[in-house]
């Protein structure tokens, strides 16, 4: 049986988990335990709150975890999927199936440090907290990027993505390094929270629209055959 699949699917889906898991946890935490969005440390460094603070007390953090499981399925049936592709495909040169095969690595290590951000609290450390979800970002765009470095022609609204949410990115993390590094000596965001929010909530607005925008690109046909009859050896072809 043949079957055309396309990488890209799995690697939006697992970014759509994610803000399913805030989501849930958002409401979870609403209900059972809404004083954690009055006072917090992500809320004294940043001044808002993000989407971080829904998961990060009880009960959200004990249901979290199990609904974002599946994003690492996902992100690494895309990774798999995505070098198959590119080590078939005889229009890639060298250095772009490379290129692609190190994105994908580097996006799966991410994807399995990710989840540190469940096991160490800001409570804990907000710093090593935080740096969980950095690192996440930082790779996921290059996972990104490497999609581009696969096709030959891209639309002008996918270029227009990819700047946008480069942009997003880089701007998050530098946001997040600006008021973290000046935390201990002024106590409070350093810059102004409507800044910080805009470039959190936007990130989060790009991993939805990672689907629509990215560029089109040749499925991958996987055929599923039996190799055998109940574990006997085949009959010898004559």
């Amino acid at each position: 049986q043949e079957v055309l699949v396309a990488p890209e699917d799995y690697s939006a889906a697992s970014g759509e988990v994610l803000v399913l898991t805030g989501l849930v946890s958002f409401f979870i935490s609403m209900i059972w335990n809404r004083e954690i969005f009055e006072s917090n440390p992500l809320k004294d460094r940043l001044g808002y709150n993000n989407v971080c603070v829904t998961w990060d007390e009880p009960p959200a953090l004990y249901v979290a975890p199990i609904i974002f499981a599946p994003a690492i399925f996902l992100s690494v049936r895309y990774a798999v999927l995505d070098y198959i592709r590119a080590a078939v495909d005889p229009n890639l040169t060298k250095w772009r199936k490379n290129f692609v095969h190190i994105c994908n690595l580097l996006y799966v290590i991410s994807v399995w440090i990710f989840p540190m951000i469940f096991v160490v609290p800001p409570t804990v450390s907000a710093v090593w907290h935080t740096i969980s979800f950095g690192q996440y970002i930082f790779f996921r765009y290059v996972m990104i990027v490497g999609n581009y470095v696969e096709v030959d022609v891209v639309s002008r609204a996918s270029w227009i993505f990819l700047i946008i949410y480069g942009f997003i990115s880089v701007g998050f993390l530098t946001v997040l390094y600006i008021n973290y590094i000046n935390f201990d000596t002024k106590q409070g965001p350093t810059l102004p929270w409507a800044i910080n929010m805009l470039f959190d909530y936007s990130w989060f607005v790009c991993l939805v629209l990672t689907e629509f925008l990215l560029p089109k690109q040749v499925p991958l046909k996987v055929t599923y055959e039996q190799s055998g009859s109940g574990g006997e050896e085949d009959p010898p072809v004559a």
